[in-house]
């Protein structure tokens, strides 16, 4: 377990440290594009404008990144129980889900909402997840601190890094549950590109998406505080909120006819009422839609070392994305002048960048529709064209 966190803790800070000069796929076009400015506050018609109590919102479409709604996304703000979501994704990404954890006093009677954890007692990884994203344990979570990165102060250590590689630049963990602590905040922006990548994981999403479980051999029933999960049609998740100082913090997500949404907002007084208000507006506005066919975008570089042979790149998969009616959608090829053989079938080598009206959305990877192997060539072939 040492070495496995270990080595993710060095693979996150080798992305942070190079991420100026590294491309990713996996990097959404607004982790890309935020570099401190500030979004337009809505995507939608002014004819009906939203309002929400919260002191800061964010709406986002989590396949892209984009933002549809925000309210002051970038005010940095303490964030309660929705700290879990960090806790939970490190968890899920590093411990397997059947390991046995057994509980230390130290993880015990913690302040806030708790499970009643006692020293001694074993739970499975899974069976914590379910306490700390259900019944919010503080407790649990700080258990799964421990045992994921030796000490709660290094699993602190941990959350921090893997902020920065998702793009959260205006959040700082102090502690794995939420408890007020100096150092401790977040932005309703930072919030929504954390769980977007953490729906991800399927583990999480299976966690944070349960209404009511029972664990530990039937001696404790959780039932989730996330009173939309039974109630709003396609709610997925995530995870509640609150301490004196935060306020009332929520984090949702649903989908609805293959569009995914999040919803964030710090300090509500009107949570509920303003997370369906955000969500209805934002299924009115996308649509899920079909850019390009399988083998729609292509693109053609030279072969080094394989006969001057070229190689088509493509889509191997339909490009689909969530946007409103009447867009205009552009795309820009990036490719190398050349590739060096051998080239596999199937190998990533160029990429399509997809806009609509002029903003980058999504970067589609163009795999080889064939393999280029290398060819071998003496002195007297090379001479002679044999």
């Amino acid at each position: 377990m040492k070495i496995r966190v270990a080595a993710f803790a060095a693979l996150i800070a080798a992305a942070v440290l190079f991420a100026p000069v590294l491309t990713s796929y996996s990097v959404s076009p607004a982790t890309q594009a935020y570099a401190g400015q500030t979004f337009d506050p809505s995507c939608f018609d002014g004819a009906d404008p939203v309002s929400v109590s919260a002191k800061a919102a964010v709406l986002m479409d989590a396949e892209s990144g984009r933002v549809l709604f925000s309210k002051n996304p970038h005010l940095m703000l303490p964030m309660a129980s929705t700290t879990k979501i960090m806790t939970c994704l490190l968890v899920c990404e590093l411990l397997d889900r059947d390991e046995k954890i057994t509980v230390t006093a130290d993880t015990t009677d913690i302040e806030g909402s708790s499970v009643y954890l006692t020293a001694g007692e074993t739970l499975t990884v899974k069976e914590l997840l379910y306490c700390t994203m259900l019944r919010s344990g503080n407790d649990a979570a700080r258990t799964l601190a421990k045992a994921c990165g030796g000490s709660v102060s290094n699993f602190v250590c941990l959350m921090n890094l893997r902020a920065r590689s998702l793009g959260m630049y205006d959040t700082h963990f102090a502690n794995p549950d939420g408890l007020p602590e100096t150092g401790h905040y977040t932005t309703a922006y930072d919030l929504a590109l954390l769980t977007s990548a953490a729906l991800e994981n399927e583990l999480f999403a299976e966690v944070c998406s349960a209404v009511r479980v029972t664990v530990c051999g039937g001696k404790r029933t959780l039932i989730n505080r996330n009173k939309l999960l039974p109630q709003y049609s396609g709610m997925t998740g995530v995870k509640t909120g609150y301490t004196p100082e935060a306020g009332h913090c929520l984090v949702t997500s649903a989908t609805r006819n293959g569009v995914k949404l999040v919803a964030v907002t710090l300090d509500d007084g009107d949570m509920w009422f303003d997370h369906r208000m955000m969500l209805d507006r934002g299924f009115e506005y996308l649509r899920d839609t079909l850019l390009y066919d399988p083998g729609e975008l292509r693109a053609e570089t030279d072969v080094a070392g394989a006969d001057g042979k070229t190689v088509v790149f493509s889509n191997p998969v339909p490009v689909r994305a969530s946007l409103p009616q009447g867009v205009k959608i552009t795309y820009r090829i990036e490719k190398p002048q050349f590739v060096y053989a051998p080239v596999k079938r199937g190998d990533a080598l160029c990429r399509a960048l997809i806009y609509a009206d002029g903003d980058l959305i999504m970067t589609v990877p163009l795999c080889a529709e064939r393999s280029a192997e290398y060819q071998k060539h003496n002195l007297f072939e090379r001479l002679t064209g044999r």
